[in-house]
């Protein structure tokens, strides 16, 4: 089954596609800068963004260095960081450069 385009899942695939350094990398959360927020604001995807992508299967979690390794201190696991999928790229390249209308939640686009 397809993944639905919410307005939140376009507007991360918009910074992705403008973006070329995070689509060749993993890359944390705080880097993938969208509008989103109010008067159309910028700001960086949360961690419920990023859970929305992986279950579209337009990203997944990829570890970046495991624990103590490079690091001053000892960490209770290895370090986690994104990264674009195969179909991620092509979610990517599809994303129209307008939000189509779709689902809409309590009036509001979802």
């Amino acid at each position: 089954m397809k993944p639905t385009l919410t307005l939140t899942r376009w507007a991360a695939l918009k910074a992705l596609k403008a973006s070329i350094a995070l689509r060749r990398r993993p890359f944390l959360a705080r880097e993938l800068i969208y509008a989103g927020g109010r008067r159309g604001r910028t700001i960086a995807a949360t961690g419920p963004t990023m859970e929305s992508l992986r279950v579209a299967g337009w990203i997944e979690a990829v570890p970046v260095c495991e624990p103590g390794e490079a690091m001053p201190f000892r960490s209770s696991g290895p370090m986690m960081a994104w990264q674009v999928t195969e179909a991620g790229h092509a979610a990517i390249e599809a994303c129209p450069d307008t939000f189509p209308s779709g689902p809409v939640c309590d009036g509001k686009a979802a």
